[in-house]
């Protein structure tokens, strides 16, 4: 269970409950079969092969806060498009909740089988989201899967200093002594 992206962050409950889909891409559910990625995590996985190879679509997380160094882990596979195609049809991007801009953005591996990947944001805490974009129309290795998002939020500097304030007392007992 994931508090930022609900206990839906790897698919398990069998629908797409707390992220939006859009365009025939992605289906009305992930999938639980090879046949457009192996080695995926659990039952499920999310991928834009359901609506066919030449099917485009987004599929977009909830917002959640990001930033202080905090990491997403992710499992990835598909490809980007027919070999020599354009390389910005198929991609997973860290977006801002603000404005929509990009933060970072990463291609699919050009490969069935799932991979771990990872966005680590060092800017300053601010809502964002996660969107993954098939975009290609091409009829073979037109489409990207995704599975297993992990949150590992950092606090804010203040909040930090509060948690390690009350390790600090909860260790010491009666014997601290904050000056």
């Amino acid at each position: 269970y994931n508090n930022y992206l609900g206990k839906n962050n790897g698919f398990e409950v069998g629908d797409y409950s707390g992220w939006t889909v859009s365009g025939p891409a992605f289906g009305s559910a992930p999938k639980n079969y090879v046949g457009g990625g192996s080695e995926w995590h659990g039952r499920y996985f999310a991928t834009s092969i359901v609506g066919g190879e030449s099917a485009t679509g987004t599929f977009r997380s909830a917002d959640f806060p990001f930033g202080n160094g905090s990491t997403i882990q992710f499992s990835l596979a598909g490809w980007l498009s027919l070999p020599g195609g354009a390389p910005t049809y198929n991609y997973i991007a860290l977006k801002r909740s603000s404005n929509g801009s990009i933060v970072e953005q990463m291609q699919p591996p050009n490969q069935d089988i799932f991979v771990e990947r990872d966005f680590t944001y060092i800017g300053a805490m601010e809502n964002m989201y996660i969107e993954v974009i098939d975009n290609c129309t091409s009829n073979g290795f037109a489409w990207i899967a995704v599975d297993d998002f992990r949150l590992d939020i950092i606090p804010e500097p203040a909040i930090l200093m509060m948690i390690i304030l009350f390790i600090f007392i909860f260790n010491h007992g009666s014997r601290a002594r904050i000056l």
